[in-house]
C-alpha cells in the first residue's frame, strides 16, 4: 500500500510541476537501431533527429552520432565481413536484402515484410544465414515472387543453403524463378542484376 502512496503522491507531484512549467510528464525515451536497417543507417538516425527535434529523449544504437541524440556505440560488423553489402556497388534500381537465421512459422514472416520500392527492377535476396525453411517459409517466398512478378521485378536469390534449396526444388520454386536468379556469391547477384538492367 505504501509503494501504491508513493506512486499516486509521484503522479501529483509531476502534474503540479507540469502546470507550473507547461511541460507535463517525463518525456518520452526510445531507442533506435541503426545498424542493419534496411534503410541505412543514415535514414535512422534522420528519424532519430526528427523525433529528438519533437522532444523525445532518443537513443541511438549504430555508429553515427548528432547532437541531441545520445548514441550507443556499436562496432560496425561490416567492417569484419568481407562479403558487406557495403563494400560492394549496387546496380540502379536494385534493392539487397539479407535474411538470416532458419525460417519457420513465425519468423517465416520476415519474408513478407520485404517492401521494394517503386523503380526497382531486381530484387537480391541474400540467404547466407539462413540453414533451413519450412513449408510456410516457402509459400511466403512464393507469395513475395508473385508480388515481384506482377511489378516486373525479378528476383534473384544469392547463396542459398543446401536444406533451403532442396525445399524450393521440391516445391518447384527453382524453376519459377529461373536457375539463372540463383547465384553462389553475393558478387554473383550484383552482376545478374546488372545484366537485367
Amino acid at each position: 500500500m505504501k509503494n501504491l502512496e508513493q506512486t499516486i503522491a509521484k503522479a501529483f507531484l509531476q502534474m503540479a510541476e507540469g502546470l507550473e512549467t507547461g511541460s507535463f510528464g517525463a518525456k518520452p525515451k526510445i531507442a533506435l537501431t541503426g545498424m542493419g536497417s534496411e534503410h541505412g543507417e543514415k535514414n535512422a538516425m534522420e528519424a532519430a533527429l526528427m523525433a529528438a527535434r519533437k522532444g523525445v529523449d532518443v537513443y541511438y544504437i549504430g555508429t553515427l552520432e548528432a547532437e541531441g541524440v545520445t548514441t550507443i556505440h556499436v562496432d560496425n560488423e561490416d567492417e569484419e565481413d568481407p562479403d558487406s553489402i557495403s563494400l560492394r556497388v549496387v546496380p540502379k534500381n536494385t534493392l539487397v536484402y539479407e535474411i538470416s537465421g532458419p525460417m519457420f512459422f513465425a519468423a517465416a514472416g520476415k519474408i513478407l515484410n520485404i517492401s521494394v520500392e517503386e523503380g526497382t527492377k531486381v530484387l537480391i535476396i541474400r540467404m547466407r544465414g539462413v540453414n533451413a525453411i519450412d513449408a510456410t517459409a516457402m509459400h511466403n517466398m512464393e507469395q513475395l515472387y508473385e508480388t515481384c512478378a506482377k511489378k516486373g521485378i525479378t528476383m534473384v536469390l544469392s547463396h542459398v543453403n543446401s536444406q533451403p534449396r532442396s525445399v524450393m526444388k521440391k516445391a518447384g520454386f527453382d524453376k519459377k524463378i529461373g536457375q539463372e536468379n540463383f547465384c553462389a556469391h553475393i558478387d554473383d547477384a550484383l552482376k545478374r542484376a546488372e545484366d537485367l538492367q
